[in-house]
């Protein structure tokens, strides 16, 4: 539990407290109202008068006690008369350490789900990418959602148990995959480079909370951040924008990059050296997906396959205009440097 010498933590809700070196380990006033007895019965604490004195008294018997033993959240608590008045519950020697036996035993949990995930996340997405890159989109396009869900599923687990104990980035990261998902699933619809935009978005939000948990370790920016969640007076909100500002301008230098790259290959294309080979089309299909005004979009749909120096490559092109179908021919250029950059030729 932490603490310092004007600030502790309720031993049962962790909420914070004043720090009391008499009392170091107890409850707060909310967790002492969910003081129950060994028969689940509810039992409230009172002074005997003015001067002091403890007396327990059950709501369930409407009988006066001197019941000390009590439990809250299942945790066997100690109650008396305080000392200066007033009453205090503390928690007992079982409870300290069955609260420190279920602390090793969360800790080893949390350290076996990130490992899970942390393996599961690379290796789902790579995963997806051979399903976009090698030919088999169309053949298991259920998978490659599976796959996508579940490698951002695992990183969104990853972050979530490497920064529990800061509200505000869970928060963050809730957001940024929230997002992240709207944006493939409505605007995308899992066509044809989406595993790469993926990539760059995931790239992106990792660099986001990176940022923030740098940002969060430090003193200053740390207190302010514990002092907002408990509702406390934040005074400046300058340090706000130490984590706001960032994240913004990361997302802005990805949208611009992400538009200098599109333009940037539209120019490769039509400048760096190029050759022509010929495609065949795999497979053409049709899909519909729901926009983000609720009205439905259709797909079209086809793969391309074609060899360049010995190797196979695919890609898939929208095929609303040309509508060829399975065993059309085509012309194509690509760029040598990289073949995956291709333009149809009429």
């Amino acid at each position: 539990m932490t603490q310092t010498t004007t600030q502790a933590e309720c031993f049962i809700c962790s909420n914070p407290i004043t720090y009391s070196p008499r009392y170091p380990e107890r409850l707060c006033e909310s967790c002492m109202k969910k003081a129950v007895n060994q028969q689940g019965e509810k039992i409230t604490f009172y002074n005997e008068s003015m001067s002091g004195g403890f007396i327990s008294y059950n709501e369930s018997t409407k009988l006066q006690g001197k019941e000390h033993i009590c439990f809250v959240n299942g945790y066997e608590c100690y109650a008396d008369e305080a000392y200066m008045g007033g009453i205090v519950l503390v928690p007992t020697d079982k409870s300290k350490q069955k609260k420190e036996n279920k602390g090793k035993q969360n800790k080893k949990i949390r350290i076996l789900l990130m490992l899970i995930s942390a393996v599961t996340a690379p290796v789902s997405i790579w995963a997806a990418y051979a399903i976009s890159r090698n030919g088999y989109f169309n053949n298991v396009f259920k998978l490659f959602d599976v796959f996508t869900i579940t490698g951002g599923t695992g990183m969104l687990l990853f972050f979530s148990l490497t920064f529990y104990r800061y509200k505000i980035v869970i928060g963050l990261i809730a957001a940024l995959y929230a997002a992240t998902g709207f944006y493939i699933t409505y605007y995308y619809g899992y066509r044809d480079d989406v595993f790469l935009d993926t990539v760059a978005i995931v790239n992106l939000i990792s660099a986001c909370l990176l940022l923030v948990y740098l940002i969060l370790s430090t003193d200053y920016v740390n207190q302010k951040t514990k002092d907002l969640q408990q509702k406390k007076a934040k005074g400046s909100s300058a340090w706000v924008l130490l984590i706001i500002a960032p994240v913004f301008l990361l997302i802005a230098a990805q949208i611009y990059f992400s538009i200098q790259g599109e333009e940037l290959a539209e120019t490769m294309i039509e400048t760096a050296p190029y050759s022509t080979t010929i495609a065949a089309v795999k497979e053409v299909r049709e899909y519909k997906t729901r926009n983000r005004s609720g009205a439905t979009r259709l797909h079209k749909e086809a793969l391309l396959q074609y060899t360049v120096n010995g190797f196979t490559f695919y890609r898939i092109i929208d095929n609303k205009t040309a509508d060829f179908t399975t065993g059309s021919q085509l012309k194509l250029n690509y760029v040598i440097a990289d073949p995956y950059m291709i333009k149809v030729l009429p």
